[in-house]
């Protein structure tokens, strides 16, 4: 939510369409808390921290270790989001100076060969 004098906003906005955007926005976010809209099956996300799958975590720490030891270059490919996503994650993630795993390259500019036989 972009924090901003509402009174300025409303300058630019007539009461009755900020009173129904501000409804949708209400609903929508009822629905995300209590997971009853469309979509619903995809807020799994939501409760990870809350009730972690213990299990899984440990499986992926595992795959998490056996990359790092048998790896020396990882290669996220993906388009956009696919691969961004994930680029945000493992920069937020890693040291500032210095690996300890593989180098990691992000092939998501282009898919063509040109590009990828840059590397």
């Amino acid at each position: 939510m972009i924090n901003c004098d509402i009174s300025i906003a409303r300058k630019f906005i007539l009461d009755d369409e900020y009173l129904k955007a501000r409804k949708k926005a209400d609903t929508a976010l009822d629905h995300l808390k209590n997971k009853t809209g469309p979509g619903s099956e995809w807020l799994g996300w939501r409760d990870l921290l809350a009730d972690p799958n213990d299990a899984e975590l440990e499986q992926i720490s595992s795959l998490g270790r056996e990359i790092r030891a048998k790896a020396d270059v990882f290669i996220v490919c993906g388009i956009g989001g696919s691969y961004l996503g994930a680029k945000a994650v493992i920069d937020a993630l890693s040291p500032h100076f210095g690996s300890n795993g593989p180098e990691i390259l992000y092939a998501g500019h282009h898919i063509g060969g040109k590009y990828s036989n840059s590397y």
